[in-house]
């Protein structure tokens, strides 16, 4: 066991038994390090306040001999005492912050949540407070005036977010967390979408074939809509025939791949963001049902399947020649639904009396014919 006291008066103490190896310190940075390595190199790596404990697994005993050689180095420097930790590689490690007899400082934070990004407002923290946040979060981030701004991109990084909000002390600091609990589970849920194996599968490889469309507006596959589209209008601006100067034959084509680009990502973004909202588009059902020449499948039935599956909004097609619904399903929907309904239909003005009079919370213009764009 090593118990000492630095030159500048911090602890830094390590013990170890056949079943764990103990590292307990009130130095900010150190804790700070070491938590960072842990939460980055072990996917069994928990934290309840200010602990973090990484239970042993086979598959990661490169990283667990990296994790024992830092410790060890960092004891050296301090206690100037060399110690050996080789016996315990197989062993899981725990790391405490404990400061004894300190004044621990009242802090507020107020966070809000953007698709998959969560923002701390961080004017009343400190360097070490925004500096703990990026290591315990582990996540991509940004520094943005007073805001930082953190991409949660794996489950893992969210269960680092909510090991964070889970308790009030940090180090030498009682935050006050500030956020609403219904956005903070939806974006919990977004996260979790995100990662899921039917995301993955249905968006992931569409993404990769869209790659050449994300490099023409200088985006990475994974960007947000929101990045891609304010690439679009920065690179349309700039290359627009009318503002920009140079040889206008290039610029038009320059200008014409960067417009093509964007609006070959549009329809990927609004599948993406129907599949992460949940929203179900039921009206192809009657296509099938039409075929068969009976009501069967039952378009009322498909749309509590929708709801109780998650769905948020149900959309149908009302179109001109009623090939999917008609006007008698889209009058029992509306009374039967239960979440908000969004009608697409032409500009015809038959279909515009019609939805006027059936009221969905949502209509949205569909061109039918071509002469309609």
């Amino acid at each position: 066991m090593s118990v000492a006291q630095n030159a500048l008066g911090h602890q830094f103490n390590v013990s170890q038994s056949s079943s764990l190896v103990s590292v307990v310190t009130d130095d900010d940075d150190i804790f700070m390090g070491i938590a960072g390595k842990m939460r980055s190199s072990f996917c069994q790596a928990i934290g309840q306040k200010n602990k973090i404990i990484a239970f042993y697994s086979p598959n990661e005993l490169v990283q667990r001999k990296y994790l024992f050689k830092l410790i060890a180095k960092i004891n050296s420097r301090l206690n100037d005492e060399i110690i050996n930790l080789h016996p315990s590689w197989a062993t899981n490690v725990k790391l405490a912050f404990e400061r004894k007899n300190s004044v621990q400082i009242i802090v507020s934070v107020h966070l809000s949540f953007d698709r998959n990004s969560v923002i701390f407002d961080t004017k009343n923290c400190d360097e070490v407070l925004k500096k703990y946040f990026i290591k315990m979060l582990g996540a991509k981030h940004e520094n943005l005036a007073h805001f930082s701004r953190f991409i949660i991109q794996d489950t893992k990084q969210l269960e680092a977010l909510q090991d964070l909000l889970a308790f009030k002390e940090h180090l030498r600091y009682i935050i006050n967390f500030e956020f609403d609990r219904g956005e903070y589970e939806s974006f919990c849920e977004m996260i979790y979408k995100l990662n899921s194996k039917g995301y993955k599968m249905r968006f992931n490889a569409l993404a990769s074939l869209l790659e050449e469309h994300f490099a023409t507006l200088e985006c990475s596959v994974g960007d947000d809509f929101n990045t891609v589209r304010a690439q679009y209008l920065r690179l349309s601006k700039l290359y627009h025939p009318d503002h920009a100067s140079g040889n206008e034959q290039e610029l038009g084509s320059k200008f014409q791949e960067i417009s093509f680009a964007y609006e070959t990502l549009k329809p990927f973004f609004v599948e993406e963001d129907k599949y992460l909202k949940g929203r179900a588009n039921i009206d192809h059902i009657c296509v099938l049902r039409a075929a068969r020449g009976v009501n069967d499948p039952d378009i009322i039935a498909a749309m509590f399947a929708a709801i109780k599956a998650g769905s948020d909004q149900i959309t149908v097609h009302l179109r001109e020649d009623r090939r999917h619904i008609d006007d008698d399903d889209a009058r029992r929907i509306k009374a039967l639904c239960k979440v908000p309904l969004n009608i697409e239909c032409s500009i015809d003005k038959d279909i515009i009396n019609i939805i006027s009079q059936i009221a969905p919370q949502r209509a949205t213009l569909v061109p039918e014919k071509r002469e309609e764009l």
